[in-house]
């Protein structure tokens, strides 16, 4: 029986949440396009038109062709109207035959769906763009996002008033609206704790400023690695793609309820450390307390994994995930946070890759950056420029000061720590563990300064010197804590890395920057 496929993604969706640099504004953009992708544009579906939903994408099939156009027509016009024009979704029609049983057949669901796919690339990169215009000398700009004409005014936080454009309105309307199904946002955490079965923590607290999570915030952005490739060998009916997706729904929102669950049990009544931003599909945005923002990213891509094994069973593959990690004052422009934070996704996603197929099994792996200045350059540059080591002479062995990306747990065939060895060896060092008195700060500091040291008998001579002024104590830490690095004594400062021996790579960098971020949730 020939049906038509409507496959639908909603345009730059990171580009209208973070419009605004206001958390409120933020959290409301979310829960609008949250509203409008899960609860909104299916409700003209029957249950057995809707394959999939989620993460700002809607898969649906229809028996008639005209049915399909119309329906693909009036989502995109719902989005057009309850945004206000500032949001827009794509959408292509495909047909196939249902009756085809193989794959490969030019008119089966699984080639209708990659050609859905397509032709919904191609639709993207050949739209038109929304711009706003404003160039009228009569225009007064919104307050919040500074991209679209004011036309309403609201009270302000600080008791004043502040004009509004119609999006902004909308974005904030939607946490204000009492009764609403996203109400504060709890629609997305309520969805969360519904999900894992346990009291969400913390609901009548839901920050409206970054500011409220601390100084210093982590954005953390994860996704589930190839995923793409998945679905194209694995996904072969409407049936296969319900049970994938409904898999990863249920895995990726698991992983962030587990962490208010662990963080209740250690914190209870204590606010979460957290707000999540975006949970869709294999896509996480969390924006979290900088103190923690390591240990949650770190058990999001453990979590995700683990719960997908449970979700999917044996009919997929093992998944993983990987998460890029910006941690800068809250005050930091939060549409950089998001550009720096893909970045940093890109290279965790290429150690998951070569990892991987060292190990055998999916790799979960996380890459971080520490935000201090008012401006950052990229960080493909930043890696090469303030991470390589000079050269030594008569030596063809590259030194590196970073061990970075780093895989989310140890692999017992690689030698190489991975970013849960690097936060405890933090934590040793500062005597968190053991209860005891830490090393002093300048001691953690002068131990990493030695990578700058040559030739090798005065570093041996300032490694003596330190260790001197240390006591057994304090020795004892400096052991361990260069065993957790994967280093074969308190004396080595480079390890060779497994995926390149020409490099030598060193964890002790990365400890002076996470020193102040490596707060456990448990």
């Amino acid at each position: 029986m020939k049906k038509w496929l409507v496959s639908l993604d909603t345009d730059k969706v990171k580009e209208f949440v973070f419009a605004t640099g206001r958390l409120k504004e933020i959290r409301g953009a979310s829960a609008l396009l949250d509203r409008l992708n899960r609860i909104t544009a299916p409700k003209e579906l029957a249950d057995e038109q809707l394959i999939f939903t989620g993460g700002g994408s809607l898969l649906a099939e229809f028996t008639s062709e005209d049915q399909a156009i119309e329906y693909s027509r009036s989502v995109q016009e719902l989005y057009r109207q309850q945004t206000n024009g500032a949001a827009s979704i794509t959408g292509v029609v495909v047909d196939y035959d249902d009756d085809q049983a193989i794959a490969s057949a030019p008119k089966s669901f699984a080639s209708a769906f990659k050609r859905a796919a397509s032709e919904l690339r191609k639709a993207k990169g050949s739209g038109s763009e929304i711009t706003a215009l404003l160039n009228r000398a009569f225009w007064q700009p919104c307050d919040r996002c500074g991209s679209y004409p004011a036309s309403m005014n609201v009270p302000s936080p600080d008791g004043g008033s502040m004009h509004l454009c119609e999006t902004c309105a909308a974005k904030r309307s939607e946490i204000d609206t009492p009764g609403t199904s996203n109400s504060a946002h709890q629609g997305l955490l309520e969805r969360l704790a519904k999900a894992y079965g346990a009291d969400w923590p913390g609901n009548d607290w839901v920050p409206n400023e970054i500011e409220q999570l601390g100084n210093y915030v982590g954005f953390i952005y994860a996704d589930g690695n190839g995923i793409g490739k998945i679905i194209e060998e694995y996904i072969h009916s409407p049936e296969d793609l319900k049970a994938f997706s409904k898999g990863m729904e249920a895995s990726a929102t698991a992983a962030i309820a587990a962490i208010a669950h662990d963080w209740q049990s250690k914190n209870p009544g204590c606010n979460l450390p957290l707000i999540p931003i975006l949970s869709g599909g294999d896509d996480i945005i969390v924006i979290a307390n900088a103190t923690y923002a390591l240990d949650i990213a770190n058990s999001i891509c453990l979590g995700f994994q683990s719960e997908a094994k449970k979700q999917l069973g044996a009919n997929f593959p093992l998944l993983s995930m990987s998460a890029g990690v910006v941690i800068a004052k809250a005050k930091h422009p939060i549409f950089e946070l998001q550009r720096l934070s893909e970045e940093l996704l890109v290279s965790a996603k290429r150690l998951s890759r070569q990892l991987s197929r060292i190990n055998g099994l999916p790799v979960c792996a996380l890459d971080f950056r520490i935000i201090t200045s008012p401006s950052a350059n990229a960080w493909p540059e930043v890696y090469q420029f303030e991470y390589r080591l000079p050269d030594l002479p008569g030596q063809n062995q590259e030194h590196w000061a970073t061990c970075r990306p780093y895989p989310c747990s140890p692999i017992s065939s690689i030698h190489r720590p991975a970013i849960t060895d690097l936060l405890a060896a933090v934590r040793s060092l500062k005597g968190k563990e053991q209860l005891s008195s830490g090393l002093p700060r300048n001691k953690i500091h002068a131990w990493q300064n030695l990578l700058r040291v040559e030739p090798a008998l005065k570093v041996e001579l300032e490694l003596s010197i330190l260790r001197s002024h240390l006591s057994t104590s304090q020795k004892s830490l400096l052991r361990k804590a260069a065993e957790q690095l994967c280093l074969p004594t308190e004396t080595s400062l480079f390890l060779t890395d497994p995926l390149d021996p020409i490099r030598l790579i060193s964890p002790l960098p990365d400890i002076v920057e996470v020193e102040a971020f490596a707060g456990a949730l448990k």
